[in-house]
């Protein structure tokens, strides 16, 4: 037994005569009762020997309370109230026996299923604490599953051939990523209506957005909607990556938290979609050809003075021989 009650009141009405030293005598003879889980020896040197009576008042104390507390029986001193509570405890085996089988089984199932946890988000190239509790376990693990597109289900394969084929068979459980000639679908062709619809590969993961956090020193989590948003919204990783950089530069000492490096990236993305202002106009614009066409004019009648002509860029001055006035006279 490694514990038993002790009622304070009935224990001070039954020995409110012992001396201290008879009490502590008591107290340790009932330890040794308890912890062996069976009678005292019947040998008074080897008992004294067990509760540490060195003094000649201490080896009295454990005679004395041997004689009125305890009772001599063939396999040894027996305490009443002692045996009553080893006999509660003894029937009651089978059940701890049964509660501690189901504790260890609950255990190793709680042991299993973090080792798969976490080895799902290795694969995924993420990395957790050691310390991190199971239900924000789950959520990481929850949100990586959320991101990974869904894959046909599988089918049972035909039986292999008695002899090998012209044409060894090729593994078709995963894509060939070397595109040696592109496939262009009618749907992929951006002549026809606007650019291609983003293909599964190319889309951006919660995942890949934690992780350029994580490699700032900056605690994310794929799970975070926050985060998912950002995913969806299409923020790249170089965006966030120079948004970590950003944040650390505006506070190099402090905690920076995921919500303000995602604020940094969707400001830097709201201003580079915003329209590019127009040019203002010259204060000195570029006189048109109907200035040249009148200034040129009025040169040729004399009704101003003539100073070199303004041309156009091919060095040419465009005037129409029918509207310009005659000169009278010789």
């Amino acid at each position: 037994m490694n514990y038993y009650e002790h009622h304070i009141g009935d224990y001070d009405e039954a020995t409110s005569h012992l001396t201290a030293c008879e009490d502590g005598i008591y107290n340790r003879l009932i330890r040794k009762y308890y912890s062996t889980e069976k009678p005292l020896p019947n040998d008074i040197p080897a008992l004294q020997r067990l509760v540490r009576a060195r003094t000649r008042e201490e080896k009295s104390a454990v005679i004395a309370i041997l004689e009125e507390f305890f009772s001599l029986e063939e396999d040894g001193w027996h305490q009443k109230r002692c045996d009553e509570d080893l006999e509660k405890f003894l029937a009651n085996e089978p059940e701890r026996e049964l509660k501690k089988a189901n504790e260890d089984n609950r255990l190793k199932r709680h042991r299993e299923e973090r080792a798969r946890l976490f080895k799902s988000l290795t694969d995924a190239g993420l990395h957790a604490p050691w310390n991190i509790g199971m239900g924000e376990l789950r959520q990481m693990v929850a949100g990586i599953s959320a991101t990974q597109p869904e894959t046909a289900p599988e089918t049972d394969l035909p039986p292999l051939p008695a002899t090998a084929p012209a044409t060894p068979a090729t593994a078709t459980q995963t894509p060939d990523a070397r595109h040696q000639t592109p496939d262009i679908k009618p749907e992929d062709r951006t002549d026809v209506g606007g650019p291609p619809p983003a293909r599964a590969e190319n889309r951006i993961r919660p995942s890949d957005l934690s992780s350029a956090m994580r490699r700032h020193s900056i605690e994310a989590q794929p799970g975070d909607p926050r985060i998912i948003a950002a995913a969806e919204s299409g923020i790249s990783v170089e965006t966030i990556e120079a948004a970590c950089a950003e944040a650390k530069a505006s506070d190099p000492k402090g905690r920076i938290k995921p919500g303000f490096v995602i604020a940094i990236a969707q400001r830097w993305t709201a201003d580079a979609s915003r329209p590019t202002p127009r040019a203002r106009a010259s204060p000195n614009p570029a006189p048109s050809y109907h200035d040249e066409r009148k200034e040129t004019i009025a040169q040729l009648t004399g009704r101003k003075p003539a100073h070199r002509p303004t041309q156009h860029p091919d060095g040419v001055i465009d005037v129409d021989a029918d509207d310009t006035p005659r000169r009278l006279g010789p």
